[in-house]
């Protein structure tokens, strides 16, 4: 593993008139999504796709990193067929690689978010996401839920769950992705309780909790709260460093551990557009609504 530290010196300065404004159906898309949207500071320059229009504004830097999850990833690939005059590249969440047109390969590295401190033995957990059938789905949930396999209960105190709906908390009734949550946690013979972040964030002691994102990548790949909490001294529960990847640090716990010339595999356009069908059809918006929040209408 090759940590670099030159990342710094990349982000001196601030780009100038970086981006488009943001348009009234963006606004009111970050709002709903708030916190997870919120912009953080860290050594590689994090950005949202839906906000270029013109792809030269991202020669600016020589490294970006897009925060979006695939739907927007898509959209992006769909206006911009194929990288002309670009000469930066784009890391984008590991997991997405798949959605990345053949066209596009040589500009996209991937990327990963990993602690490198971990508690020997926690005393909290706490478990997250948006519970809207979009982002958290009963499915998703169960997957996540296998991290809660690995932590040694024994020490456990609790587990705290935040899952908020569109603009306001939630109660455990109010969504099946949160019945499952609960019915899970129970079987631990844990305590479980909703809690808001802002109202545990100062008091919290983060050294000695792990965390759980039970949200799925549809549209948020990279989110402000893990990084909030991670910079606080929480960690993941399975996210490792890798040998083969390059690193930098985000804070003395975590960082991005990242890779310039990931693998590829070949996909045929035809199945790229059932890709595209595929996750449009997962989201609780029109095509329409997406297209005003991708086209900055």
């Amino acid at each position: 593993m090759k940590v670099r530290t030159d990342w710094f010196q990349i982000l001196d300065h601030n780009p100038k008139n970086l981006f488009a404004t943001l348009s009234g159906a963006q606004q009111h898309f970050r709002a709903q999504l708030d916190p997870f949207l919120r912009d953080y500071i860290s050594p590689l320059q994090g950005f949202f796709v839906s906000s270029v229009r013109d792809l030269k504004e991202l020669n600016q830097r020589q490294v970006w990193l897009a925060r979006d999850g695939i739907l927007p990833l898509l959209f992006f690939f769909n206006q911009f067929k194929r990288p002309k005059n670009l000469k930066s590249k784009i890391l984008i969440r590991e997991d997405l690689l798949e959605c990345v047109p053949e066209a596009w390969q040589p500009h996209i590295g991937s990327y990963r978010i990993v602690s490198v401190t971990s508690s020997p033995q926690p005393k909290s957990v706490f478990v997250y996401g948006m519970n809207t059938e979009s982002l958290v789905s009963v499915k998703s949930c169960e997957v996540a839920m296998k991290d809660l396999d690995k932590i040694e209960i024994s020490g456990l105190e609790k587990i705290y769950l935040y899952l908020p709906s569109r603009r306001f908390s939630v109660k455990e009734s109010e969504h099946e992705a949160a019945k499952v949550l609960l019915t899970v946690l129970k079987k631990t013979s844990l305590q479980a309780e909703i809690v808001d972040w802002a109202e545990v964030l100062p008091t919290h002691d983060w050294k000695t909790c792990q965390i759980v994102n039970v949200q799925k990548n549809t549209v948020v790949a990279d989110d402000w709260l893990l990084h909030t909490l991670l910079t606080r001294g929480a960690s993941l529960v399975s996210e490792k460093m890798r040998n083969s990847e390059e690193f930098v640090y985000f804070s003395p716990f975590h960082g991005c551990a990242f890779n310039l010339k990931p693998s590829w595999k070949k996909t045929r356009p035809k199945e790229y557009d059932n890709y595209l069908r595929e996750h449009m059809s997962s989201v609780e918006m029109s095509s329409f609504e997406w297209f005003q929040i991708f086209a900055g209408k």
